[in-house]
């Protein structure tokens, strides 16, 4: 086993974020290594409802959240396999025409016309059929598998210990003893992030 490694970019975490950070700065030319205390995608990144919505967020968050959407949609192209994606939209309900909802507007009549199993008591929906939802399980491990076929190093059982600046960068200790020397770190280990 290699106890030293250096590259350009160490990414702490192999959860989808982690995996996606990896694998875009390995296609932009950086030689990356990404750390998983366990396996990857084995934490809040396989235990969460999967869901791929586009509305129900503050306004500031609408920009990103269309480029997320455009990345689950190439996910295919981006990774060489798939996660189950399936564009299910999401209908969000009210009782009265409150707040600010930017999606297509179902009303009264249209609306139980087009899901007719719902109680006439509902008089309004937010329909954003764009919307999804992927099988968290599957999701990350093709992603830390396109990122290995673009170069990156991908180590599951890698508990980090501690990390300290240098003059060139960053160091990263492995709870077995492994070196990681980088100029750039990535911390993301989402809740175990400062641990």
């Amino acid at each position: 086993m290699n106890r030293r490694l250096k590259c350009d970019v160490i990414v702490i975490g192999g959860g989808l974020f982690g995996a996606f950070t990896g694998l875009f700065l390995a296609r932009a030319g950086l030689s990356v290594a990404l750390l998983e205390k366990g396996q990857i995608g084995a934490q809040a990144s396989a235990t969460n409802f999967g869901n791929l919505r586009l509305h129900g967020r503050s306004a500031r968050q609408y920009p990103l959240s269309i480029r997320a959407q455009e990345l689950w949609e190439a996910y295919g192209t981006l990774t060489g396999e798939g996660c189950e994606i399936e564009r299910t939209g999401h209908l969000y309900f009210a009782h009265g025409e409150r707040g600010e909802i930017q999606s297509q507007l179902l009303k009264k009549d249209a609306l139980h016309a087009r899901f007719g199993f719902l109680s006439r008591h509902i008089r309004l929906a937010a329909f954003s059929p764009r919307s999804a939802v992927a099988n968290p399980r599957l999701s990350t491990p093709p992603v830390t598998r396109a990122l290995a076929r673009a170069g990156g190093t991908v180590i599951e059982g890698c508990e980090v210990a501690g990390f300290d600046s240098t003059a060139t960068g960053f160091a990263v200790t492995s709870t077995d003893g492994r070196c990681f020397e980088a100029p750039r770190l990535v911390n993301a280990a989402g809740a175990w992030a400062g641990k």
